[in-house]
């Protein structure tokens, strides 16, 4: 079965296409692109169909022809995390005429896109990322021995965010520095990456990865085209009632097999909802408690920060869809509510995204 990836593809639309009772093509176009917390679910599902025998192969809209002539350049869509992934996969990966260029694609990627470094900054995005086993951190950017704080992703991601939202007015700037100061921001940060760090590596190929991005909203109708989950929509109408059309976007997704698998040798009779819900109350983890030691933090921690932005966080994660925020009571929460999307994909990865407005 074909599925072509369209540009802004939503989670609603990844999970109507796929299942995993059949074996899938993707067709990636020039303007395959991810809306809002797609692009971590997307990861989860090719992760999926990998470890089952099902993702037959990629197929992409260039030729081989041009790949060897021109190479592949550094703004395409292909210099992505969800393409990152789908490398590390092993996946047969063909030309616009189905003839297979698996090395020759990866050999022109690895040339943009350096492992050894684990940072790679374009126009639109910039991505720092460890590839599982061989990194715990991004390796250019954090010392594999070090425990990040606060301070170090301060030091890391400030000025890039600066740099990457350069506004025309002086009040639209000064919203961005004052995002940018909130010690709020690195702690959300510092303590999902964490996260991945301890939940989130895996023994065999796989990314773990941060990437900043901005999104911008002109007008409802570009909205509904999104196609967004509803409690995602209406956050954004929200904001954009108060003219805030413009978002900071970051995304942090790892390779594992989700909090449902983390949690559940200690979530006896708890459905799946439950658990992933429990995962973001103070001292709920996976780890052997130690009398001396406060665990479980990290989710909680995260969640309590998300609330301080007045951002709106969004997790797949053990194919259910959970959000910070509340359609009835039109704002953010200090908890999250959860819902199943998919039944076939309780051990599938986390993806967090944060979205701030500014």
């Amino acid at each position: 079965m074909d599925v072509n990836i369209p540009r802004n593809c939503s989670i609603n639309f990844l999970q109507k296409k796929f299942n995993f009772s059949n074996e899938f093509k993707i067709i990636i176009s020039k303007e395959s692109s991810f809306s809002l917390g797609a692009e971590g679910f997307f990861i989860s599902i090719i992760n999926l169909l990998c470890k089952r025998n099902l993702l037959s192969s990629v197929r992409l809209y260039l030729a081989e022809y041009d790949i060897e002539t021109h190479g592949i350049n550094s703004d395409s869509s292909l210099v992505s995390a969800y393409f990152l992934a789908i490398c590390l996969q092993g996946v047969d990966i063909e030309d616009r005429y189905g003839k297979k260029v698996t090395d020759l694609v990866q050999s022109k990627i690895d040339l943009l896109v350096k492992a050894e470094e684990g940072v790679f900054e374009r126009s639109t995005e910039q991505f720092l990322y460890a590839l599982d086993p061989y990194y715990t951190h991004p390796p250019k950017l954090l010392s594999e021995n070090e425990e990040p704080s606060e301070e170090s992703f301060k030091d890391l991601l400030k000025k890039r965010i600066e740099n990457s939202f350069v506004s025309n007015t002086s009040s639209d700037q000064k919203r961005i520095f004052q995002i940018t100061e909130k010690i709020n921001l690195y702690v959300f940060l510092k303590e999902i990456w964490e996260n991945t760090v301890h939940h989130g590596r895996t023994a065999s190929r796989g990314l773990r990865y941060i990437k900043l991005s901005k999104i911008i909203f002109v007008n409802e109708e570009g909205l509904k085209k999104s196609r967004f989950p509803t409690a995602i929509e209406a956050y954004i109408l929200h904001n954009m009632s108060q003219n805030r059309k413009r978002f900071i976007v970051i995304d942090i997704v790892d390779s594992g097999e989700g909090i449902y698998r983390e949690l559940l040798r200690k979530s006896f009779n708890k459905n799946i909802i439950e658990v992933v819900s429990s995962a973001f109350e103070e001292g709920v983890t996976s780890k052997i408690a130690r009398s001396s030691i406060r665990r479980g933090l990290g989710l909680s921690t995260a969640l309590k920060c998300a609330a301080d932005l007045e951002a709106l966080l969004i997790m797949t994660t053990s194919g259910t869809l959970a959000t910070n925020y509340s359609l009835t009571e039109n704002k953010i929460l200090n908890t999250v509510l959860v819902n199943q999307i998919d039944q076939e994909m309780i051990y599938s990865s986390t993806s967090v995204s944060l979205v701030i407005p500014t």
